[in-house]
């Protein structure tokens, strides 16, 4: 039977992780409330299921939990942020922050992010357009773990892409999707229950489809996300 946790209980636990983890209490506010919005969207690939490996970034695998982002290369509607190796998440608010008051100037902007690390759901940062009235869109690249078509290797990044589109009295529109048949946040979440994959989702080391495979141990290890 799965555990039901209350919603704020649960952000303030994993605020205070991220705390312990030397974070400044806003930014670990902001890191909790991305997890904790995914879990509450079901996309829980995304969600509090990231907290050890965020963790472990934070305290042994070289991200600053101090890291401020800032402003490197600014040409109006353009502008370029450094994460200074912060979470990827504090980086991504930053230049989404940016890119709104500048297309509020320009009518329209983008913002690059270098130095960054991994940013969790990108639609929770496409949204933040949505309460000005504006068409926000978010994207990044990613490690290579999706094999092409016909292949075996983890060659592609998934490349998430999120798309929030004000629709006035109506619900706004939110796409947020990757180019893959699943993430490897999804395949943890059915290895933590127990449960086998889907079909399709994903190969094996010798590039064949997964058909309801049950994947323990290092198996999830070498398992490439299917195009």
């Amino acid at each position: 039977m799965d555990a039901r946790v209350p919603a704020g209980e649960l952000l303030a636990l994993v605020r205070e992780i991220f705390e312990r983890c030397d974070m400044a209490s806003p930014d670990a506010a902001l890191l909790a409330d991305t997890l904790v919005t995914a879990d509450l969207g079901g996309v829980n690939s995304h969600g509090v299921l990231r907290v050890p490996d965020y963790v472990r970034k934070l305290t042994g695998q070289g991200v600053d939990p101090r890291g401020r982002p800032e402003l490197v290369r600014d040409s109006g509607a353009c502008i370029v942020v450094s994460g200074r190796n912060s979470m990827g998440q504090i980086g991504a608010r930053f230049a989404m922050q940016l890119a709104i008051e500048r297309a509020r100037e320009h009518g329209i902007a983008a913002a690059a992010v270098r130095d960054s690390n991994h940013c969790g759901a990108v639609g929770y940062f496409a949204e933040q357009a949505l309460a000005h009235e504006m068409i926000g869109l978010a994207t990044t690249n990613s490690l290579p773990t999706m094999a092409p078509w016909g292949g075996a290797e983890r060659v592609l990044g998934i490349n998430p892409l999120a798309v929030a589109i004000p629709a006035g009295a109506e619900r706004p529109i939110l796409y947020d999707a990757a180019f893959s048949g699943s993430s490897h946040g999804k395949i943890r979440v059915h290895r933590q229950k127990g449960l086998p994959i889907p079909d399709d989702w994903a190969l094996d080391r010798d590039g064949r489809v997964n058909e309801g495979l049950l994947l323990r141990g290092e198996a999830l290890a070498w398992a490439a996300v299917r195009a």
